[in-house]
């Protein structure tokens, strides 16, 4: 997996985001790490432990870099893989594998959002972000998901702000009970059953800065062992 790294005041969120290594299955002294497009790892409610009262501040989270670019577009061309993919797996299995930060990338064209990697379309939208995210929830719901929401690529064909077609999904009766409306940092009680928007987007705030969070995502770094001591680092941190 891969780290990345920022530095932010001291009691922000400490988040990891990792992308895939195009390598095969790698451990150090154990399951730690992995770049297969399946695991054995599932911990989909490992929130349920932590008391509601502990700041989101406090956690430290897993997640992944550049989430819905993941080994199943299977259109991707064998030259196009190496810059364009960045997960083995899709984002349900992430979640159940205990994922719980999701880096989501939207071009806006219109008045929609389509998931990209910079110019490169991922077959996928926002709907299907949202939707599997819910779903997930209300299957576990002592969970909360961070999710992050930056605006990708050019607009194309628009008739309003990137920060109101993210309000008209929010809006939508499946989602909106869902999505957590608050612009401070909340407890987990607060947040549990919901996701919290880590705004990368112009247009007010919709959730907690994205700038603020103490990142690790050294997403050019190719050696895993490296890779995993960053996180491991952080983790310590």
């Amino acid at each position: 997996m891969q780290p990345l790294c920022r530095s932010a005041p001291r009691g922000a969120l400490a988040l990891l985001l990792a992308a895939l290594l195009p390598a095969p299955f790698a451990a150090a002294h154990g399951r730690y790490y992995n770049s297969a497009t399946s695991i054995q790892t599932q911990h989909p409610s490992w929130m349920r432990w932590l008391p509601n009262t502990t700041p989101v501040s406090a956690l430290s989270v897993p997640g992944t870099h550049d989430t819905m670019a993941d080994e199943t577009e299977w259109y991707v061309t064998a030259i196009e893989r190496a810059w364009i993919l960045t997960q083995g797996m899709n984002l349900r299995p992430q979640l159940d594998a205990g994922v719980r930060a999701v880096d989501i990338r939207a071009r806006h064209i219109g008045d929609r959002f389509t998931i990209h990697h910079g110019a490169y379309y991922l077959m996928t939208d926002f709907d299907t972000v949202l939707a599997t995210t819910v779903q997930f929830l209300r299957d576990n719901p002592t969970e909360t998901v961070l999710m992050r929401v930056k605006q990708e690529h050019t607009e194309e064909n628009t008739t309003r702000s990137f920060a109101s077609t993210f309000e008209w999904y929010r809006n939508q009766a499946a989602y909106n009970p869902y999505i957590w409306r608050g612009t401070s940092v909340p407890t987990l009680g607060e947040v549990r059953g919901k996701i919290v928007i880590l705004d990368d987007f112009p247009g007010g705030a919709h959730g907690l800065d994205w700038n603020s969070i103490r990142l690790q995502d050294a997403w050019e770094e190719t050696n895993t062992g490296t890779k995993w001591n960053l996180v491991r680092n952080h983790l310590v941190a």
